[in-house]
């Protein structure tokens, strides 16, 4: 029993739904956006390096039942009804409010490795996470890392590049597929002052992160 892994018939039967309705229906909980993203994280299996499976850490999934858990998600992206938020959203929203409370780097951390997860080699899920403001979230924790030295901005940046490999198409065709809650964006400011608009230019951006943070990693430290 004990090498029985339940996550992708939990899945299966309505479970990632569920927990992505309850991160959106209470968007506002700190308490539940942190819990949801620690839950999702267990159910992609994603791991961030070490080995999992000892001391309660997650074991990552097979290559079949990865995609499977992909096309799921999938699924749940592309079934939400016109004018209305899609469950995705939940994810790169937990994300940004992750990133405004105090002790909250665990969660961003916890999302940063599922959406990692979900993009890796699946454009679909690449595409809808990107309409869901994926990328202005990436920005703030790119930023947020490289000002204060946390190691969120290595797992921004391969968020980043799997995005900009995927290369999502970003036009009329796709806006407003989600309607995340507002995203705050924490990001490089301008001359003016002003935080650098998340719906302009993303994939610009994203290719000009790339760059500049592939550069600053080989630095010592960041300045």
């Amino acid at each position: 029993m004990a090498k029985y892994d339940w996550r992708l018939p939990f899945a299966t039967e309505g479970g990632v739904r569920a927990v992505l309705a309850c991160m959106q229906q209470h968007a506002s909980s700190a308490l539940v956006q942190q819990a949801g993203l620690a839950a999702l994280k267990v159910l992609v299996g994603a791991v961030s390096g070490e080995a999992g499976g000892a001391g309660g850490k997650p074991l990552p999934l097979n290559h079949a039942d990865a995609q499977m858990m992909r096309e799921i998600f999938a699924s749940i992206g592309s079934a939400s009804s016109e004018g209305s938020a899609s469950l995705l959203s939940a994810i790169p929203a937990a994300m940004s409010t992750m990133q405004r409370v105090p002790g909250g780097s665990s969660g961003v951390e916890n999302g940063l490795l599922v959406v990692n997860m979900l993009m890796d080699s699946h454009r679909g899920l690449a595409e809808q996470l990107a309409s869901c403001d994926l990328p202005a979230v990436l920005q703030s924790c790119l930023w947020d890392g490289q000002s204060t030295g946390c190691p969120h901005a290595m797992l921004a940046l391969s968020a980043i590049n799997r995005l900009a490999e995927h290369r999502p198409p970003l036009g009329p065709e796709t806006a407003g597929t989600c309607h995340p809650h507002p995203l705050p964006c924490h990001g490089p400011r301008g001359a003016a002052g002003r935080a650098a608009s998340p719906g302009r230019a993303p994939l610009e951006w994203l290719g000009r992160a790339r760059v500049s943070l592939s550069q600053k990693a080989e630095r010592p430290h960041w300045t």
